[in-house]
């Protein structure tokens, strides 16, 4: 992955400057090298999980700083995988010279000559804003650090994003709790999982500072307390005022927080007055922009492969919006009774985790970097037969991501290859074996499975 992001501008990194130098790998070399590097990630996490289950405890502290040492080497490295974060730059420079990015387009600032603005990736460049209050708030201080320079803004913007990875690691480790092999299991789903640290830091993706705001609200509910509970409430308001699915581990931890009444209002409080206030500042066109996403999908929609059977053999224009609400709903139900609280289970995790894996394996909007939302939360719990799916479906999902940032890929075959045979066909037909597999699995296995090692109180 250093070596990919190292390499200069490709097919997996973007340019940060004007000018068209001659890239050093070519689009197949750069492809092959990310797709092997992905695929041994995911191997080798599911075979760190294996080990951990047979017995394995290396010193958690060992693999806390080699996740230290890779995400610092990845964080100083060009942005990879994605041109998320020079969207995230545009709107930043938009609202830094005093416009609302929630308006107005990249292609506003493109048509202004803006030095960032020139560098808009085309995909976005007609699009607002889909991110809330304070994520754009973070861009616009990365914009007003780095200036009129896309290479400053983004390298801020990545530090922002590291520094959140490797905090979300420490934060994690803590609620872990004294047990060594609870630590090892958050080390290997997050601080050292290869494909976590593409996806959050070598692509710089905002869903890693709400990870961070979530996991550190989870911390704090570790014991209850009225100064705890409104703590809790104020970091997960602002994790949803970055990205609004996070609202979804909101909702579980506040039902997890309803033991205890005092704290349950004073999280509500301070949340309230946190996200009302930042969505008021925003504006209107700032709910629009975030709730109107709710309907969009994406080429890896694992609800394509019906939707295209409907589309062309009838008239049928009914869209799947209720039935993926419903089917979302049916999992999150399935996943919270399979896995019931008890001595084995987390009960404020629990709810969370079950909300929002019902979420992502449904969602007709599948991103890798989505799933920031899920392995926090999958690494607080016990040992169970969904870490394997999981596991395979975020693999699927990054594969589907490669390279990332040109298309057409060159030559004509590899196009066909990646982009219309496995990230149109492939992929949503390998997340709808897992998504069916998930539903068995959790059908099966309620309660079957005994941790080696309990949650600590």
């Amino acid at each position: 992955m250093a070596v990919v992001c190292l390499a200069g501008p490709s097919a997996a990194v973007p340019a940060l400057a004007a000018g068209r130098a001659e890239p050093m790998f070519a689009d197949l070399t750069v492809t092959v090298l990310t797709y092997v590097a992905l695929v041994a990630g995911g191997a080798g996490t599911g075979a760190g999980l294996l080990a951990v289950a047979r017995g394995w405890r290396p010193r958690p502290w060992t693999l806390f700083a080699g996740g230290l040492l890779v995400a610092v080497v990845l964080t100083v490295a060009p942005v990879a995988g994605s041109t998320d974060a020079l969207d995230y730059a545009v709107y930043g420079r938009i609202m830094a010279i005093g416009h609302d990015p929630w308006v107005l387009t990249p292609g506003w600032l493109f048509g202004k000559a803006d030095p960032v603005g020139l560098l808009a990736p085309p995909l976005w460049r007609h699009t607002t804003a889909a991110y809330g209050p304070v994520a754009v708030g973070v861009f616009a201080l990365a914009s007003l650090t780095g200036g009129a320079s896309m290479a400053a803004t983004v390298s801020i913007i990545k530090v922002v994003s590291g520094l959140s990875f490797l905090f979300a690691a420490y934060a994690l480790d803590r609620a872990a709790g004294p047990d060594a092999g609870r630590r090892v299991r958050v080390h290997l789903l997050w601080t050292l999982n290869p494909l976590m640290l593409w996806s959050m830091v070598a692509g710089a993706h905002v869903d890693v500072i709400a990870a961070a705001l979530t996991v550190a609200a989870i911390l704090a509910l570790r014991r209850p307390g009225t100064a705890r509970g409104a703590a809790a409430g104020a970091l997960l308001a602002a994790a949803v005022a970055v990205k609004a699915p996070f609202a979804l581990a909101a909702v579980g931890l506040a039902w997890a927080m309803r033991r205890s009444p005092r704290t349950l209002v004073a999280g509500l409080v301070t949340g309230g007055s946190v996200i009302v206030p930042a969505y008021l500042l925003a504006g209107s066109p700032a709910v629009r922009a975030v709730t109107g996403k709710g309907a969009s999908r994406v080429v890896t929609n694992p609800w394509r492969p019906f939707y295209d059977v409907l589309h062309t053999t009838s008239r049928v224009t009914t869209s799947f919006e209720a039935l993926t609400l419903l089917a979302g709903l049916a999992i999150a139900a399935l996943t919270w009774w399979s896995l019931a609280p008890g001595a084995d289970f987390d009960p404020a995790v629990v709810p969370a985790f079950a909300l929002c894996l019902g979420w992502l394996v449904t969602s007709p909007m599948q991103h890798p970097w989505y799933d920031a939302l899920l392995f926090p939360l999958l690494a607080l719990l016990p040992r169970t037969p969904l870490d394997a799916l999981i596991l395979a479906r975020f693999t699927v999902d990054c594969l589907a991501y490669v390279p990332g940032v040109r298309s057409p890929l060159r030559p004509a075959w590899l196009e066909t290859a990646v982009h219309r045979t496995y990230d149109a066909r492939l992929a949503p037909l390998l997340l709808d074996v897992i998504l069916v597999a998930t539903v068995l699995t959790l059908i099966l296995s309620r309660r079957s499975h005994r941790p080696q090692v309990a949650l600590p109180t």
